[in-house]
């Protein structure tokens, strides 16, 4: 048999030490990158290297001085021993450098770690008040309390750098909101304000594209109220709405860098599907009730209260507005009041529209105006059943406080009350439905 083959000499040898690499490339790249440092580059490494340095010294100091505060304290005013006092400081001041290295490493993760700081702030706060305690006058006071202040703001500093270090390495970090002169705040702070609420809420990078987006609005706002009677409120919401999504869309496209083609802004996908928004569904009539009334077409169908004086066509014979009568029916004595009392809005309405001869389909506008002024008419009506209610809550409370009895008759003869003794009972059970007066209180 052939002998094994030694393996080179070479192979042999033991690998370096991967300890030993990581350090050799670390020293490699950190002599390029000082070989290829400017002067400014190197004035801005010491700033920042002698800034670091300052933070760690003040948390030093005000360490050391808290330290001596609270150990004091507990001497003194704590009952502590000489050699058991060392434990309060520790446990506060300990606790808040531990606490703060835990969220300073949660913030190089780019973590908020709300619980922790919420701990390390109550350990603060308890500090700063057993600091200032240390002393009574004012000055003694403060000289207590500035280097455990500057303690806290040097952590809180390092806790904010480290987190937006993480966030800018990931790519999270948001862009600064664009800065307004002082003259704007001072002179027009209003249209400031907006214009710094729409930069900061909806992305927009420039005070210019944000007096445009306002501008705009305004303009868009306007129509709007024009086109409604000149009231803001009338506007539908989805047409608010529709028009803010359109306005800034725009603005994204009209303000978009040049050059390559621009990514999707936040409101180009809810600006594709606005087409789908334009008219709301409109609920299908209800099967088995008001057969007659039943017609697909909303608009050519008649009010209730009113019947063709006519007989129907029958075979082919075209409908023919022109020669049909509409006659009212007249309803009797017993359901006129009730009847009135719920359909009074919509028959005003309708018969106002076929007395003017059109019974076309109306348009989207008109059909939007016609809903508005029966919501206003059916706004008046239950006002005005409100004060009714009113009204008999009143006289019962008086009935009541004089011992009297209380029922429709003796309540409809005060004058304080405009509606018959029938009326007043058909109320009465109404209140009782709804919960507003007993059931054993009216006889």
């Amino acid at each position: 048999m052939d002998e094994a083959v030694a393996p080179p000499a070479e192979e042999q040898e033991p690998a370096p030490s991967r300890r030993g690499d990581r350090w050799t490339q670390l020293r490699e790249l950190r002599k390029d990158a000082n070989r290829n440092r400017s002067g400014g580059e190197w004035l801005d490494l010491g700033i920042s290297a002698a800034t670091t340095a300052g933070t760690y010294v003040l948390i030093g100091l005000g360490f050391s001085t808290s330290y001596s505060t609270i150990r004091e304290i507990a001497q003194d005013k704590g009952g502590f021993s000489p050699q058991m006092s060392h434990v309060v400081p520790l446990a506060f001041e300990g606790g808040i450098i531990i606490l703060s290295m835990h969220v300073i490493r949660e913030a190089r993760r780019g973590k908020r770690a709300l619980l922790l700081r919420l701990i390390v702030s109550v350990c603060s706060l308890a500090t700063l008040l057993t600091n200032w305690s240390a002393s009574t006058t004012v000055e003694g006071k403060l000289t207590h309390v500035v280097p455990v202040a500057m303690f806290i703001i040097c952590f809180e500093w390092l806790i904010h750098a480290a987190r937006q270090k993480a966030l800018e390495d990931m790519g999270l970090l948001p862009p600064p909101v664009a800065v307004l002169r002082a003259a704007e705040w001072t002179l027009d702070f209003p249209n400031a304000f907006a214009r710094w609420r729409l930069m900061a809420l909806h992305g927009i990078h420039s005070p210019e594209q944000a007096l445009w987006v306002r501008q705009q609005l305004a303009l868009r706002r306007s129509e709007l109220e024009e086109a409604h009677n000149g009231s803001w409120r009338a506007v539908p919401k989805h047409v608010k709405l529709r028009m803010r999504i359109e306005v800034l869309h725009d603005a994204e496209s009209r303000f978009a860098p040049a050059g390559d083609t621009p990514a999707p802004g936040r409101y180009s996908s809810l600006a594709a599907h606005l087409p789908d928004m334009e008219t709301p569904a409109v609920p299908a009539p209800r099967s088995g009730a008001r057969p007659e009334l039943e017609n697909p077409d909303e608009q050519t169908a008649l009010p209730p209260g009113v019947r063709s004086a006519e007989a129907s066509y029958e075979g082919d014979t075209p409908y023919a507005v022109g020669h049909t009568d509409l006659a009212p029916v007249l309803p009797t004595p017993q359901d006129h009041e009730p009847r009135m009392a719920h359909a009074a809005p919509r028959a005003r309405t309708l018969t106002a529209a076929n007395d003017r001869g059109s019974m076309a389909i109306e348009s989207y506008e008109e059909r939007e105006q016609r809903e508005e002024r029966e919501r206003l008419e059916q706004h008046d009506h239950d006002r005005r059943m409100n004060e009714t209610y009113r009204s008999i809550l009143d006289v019962i409370a008086d009935l009541a406080s004089h011992s009297e009895p209380v029922n429709g008759a003796r309540i409809a003869e005060d004058p304080r009350v405009p509606v018959s003794a029938r009326s007043v009972q058909r109320h009465l059970k109404t209140m009782k439905e709804k919960g507003l007066l007993p059931d054993d209180l009216i006889q």
